[in-house]
């Protein structure tokens, strides 16, 4: 983790009765050029985590408070690894949020509609946090699922949630979801993060599919959720019975990020 911080103090002005995405509004008007995290597709991380993390993310300040409170797994990296010569790209908050319009696109053109349930099954990545904050811009609700949950936990978070899709980071995740696919029958798509050979990765797909889709609409469904609105379902491990679903509304993270950014302000 790079120990830098902003030369100025975040800009963070958002009234509490909005939803989480008018943050990223807020400093994509106000701070556009501001780098949030750096991202390196090219670390492979099979030999210590079985599969390849293909987007490795390190932020920046305070920029992912709010999505470290909410990933439900965490990269370990070695010293060893950091210290190799890797090529990190930084992103812009101007950068991240076109992209997240443009993932939002595809979301609609996939038929997601505002409040729909979507899940993101995956370990904590760069394409995780890209995903969650497009599927707020959707309208949508995403969903967290642990990478090591097993098939009988997954049907029934994607069933007890009514998920309408589901994001999995690679083959072994689709397999388990595939398994249970039958029993749930609101389960209309299943897109893997990772490209594999001639299979572009879901977010290259969601792009492409959402080319026609207006920017009007997109801005039109990121004025939709307000602070009282359904942001996530968080479900427990599941250790001891079935997964139990936590529902967080807008006003838990837009208070978490404006109560930090007030403590923190550098």
């Amino acid at each position: 983790m790079p120990n830098v911080t902003t030369a100025e103090p975040f800009l963070l002005d958002v009234p509490k009765h909005l939803g989480i995405d008018a943050i990223l509004r807020h400093r994509a008007a106000h701070e556009p050029d501001a780098i949030i995290c750096e991202v390196n597709p090219e670390i492979d991380l099979t030999a210590s985590t079985g599969t390849t993390a293909g987007a490795l993310t390190r932020a920046y300040g305070k920029t992912n408070t709010k999505t470290n409170a909410k990933a439900k797994t965490s990269t370990k990296i070695s010293k060893k690894k950091q210290d190799t010569k890797v090529r990190w790209r930084k992103v812009s908050v101007a950068e991240f949020n076109n992209e997240v319009v443009a993932v939002a696109k595809g979301l609609v053109a996939l038929d997601i509609q505002p409040g729909d349930k979507v899940g993101i099954m995956s370990r904590t990545r760069y394409e995780w946090t890209l995903l969650d904050f497009a599927i707020w811009a959707a309208g949508a609700v995403p969903v967290p699922i642990y990478e090591t949950s097993s098939a009988e936990q997954v049907e029934w978070i994607v069933t007890n949630a009514d998920l309408k899709a589901v994001f999995v980071e690679n083959d072994d995740n689709a397999n388990t979801v595939t398994k249970i696919r039958h029993t749930a029958p609101a389960l209309a798509d299943l897109m893997i993060i990772e490209p594999r050979d001639s299979r572009p990765g879901a977010i290259t797909q969601l792009k492409q599919m959402g080319r026609a889709v207006p920017d009007q609409e997109i801005n039109r469904r990121r004025h939709l959720a307000t602070s009282e609105d359904l942001a996530t379902i968080i479900y427990t491990s599941g250790t001891t019975g079935r997964p139990k679903g936590v529902e967080l509304t807008h006003r838990n993270f837009t208070t978490l990020s404006l109560n930090t950014v007030a403590a923190i302000p550098e």
